[in-house]
C-alpha cells in the first residue's frame, strides 16, 4: 500500500512540476490584446526615434496616423495607422509584434 501511496505521489510531483515550468516559460511580455500591440508599437518607435532621429518615427509623425489598428495574423500583430488623404500607406509607421514574447520590428510604409 506504501509503494502505491509513493507512485501516486511521484506522479502528482511530476505533474506539479510539468504545469510550474509551463507558466514560469510564458513571457512576461506577450502581447496579447490589440491595446496592447499599439501601445508596443509605439514605445519601439519613440525608441527608434531616440536611438536614430529618424522623422518618420517622431511622435509628431506617429500622431498624423492615429488612429493605430492591430490584427493578429498567425502569432504576429500587425499594427498600422490610418491613411488619411494626401497621405499614403508608404508615409505609416508600420510595426510587427509577436504576441508570445513581445519582440517588435518596425518599418516605414508598406
Amino acid at each position: 500500500m506504501a509503494a502505491r501511496n509513493t507512485g501516486a505521489l511521484v506522479v502528482l510531483v511530476a505533474l506539479l512540476a510539468i504545469i510550474a515550468l509551463e507558466l514560469w516559460s510564458r513571457s512576461p511580455h506577450s502581447v496579447s490584446t490589440p491595446a496592447a500591440a499599439v501601445a508596443k508599437a509605439k514605445a519601439s518607435w519613440a525608441s527608434v526615434y531616440a536611438k536614430t532621429r529618424y522623422p518618420g518615427y517622431d511622435a509628431t509623425n506617429v500622431a498624423r496616423f492615429e488612429p493605430y489598428t492591430a490584427e493578429l495574423r498567425d502569432g504576429t500583430w500587425i499594427v498600422s495607422g490610418t491613411v488619411r488623404p494626401g497621405t499614403t500607406s508608404a508615409d505609416t509607421p508600420q510595426a510587427r509584434i509577436r504576441q508570445d514574447d513581445g519582440f517588435a520590428s518596425v518599418s516605414y510604409g508598406h
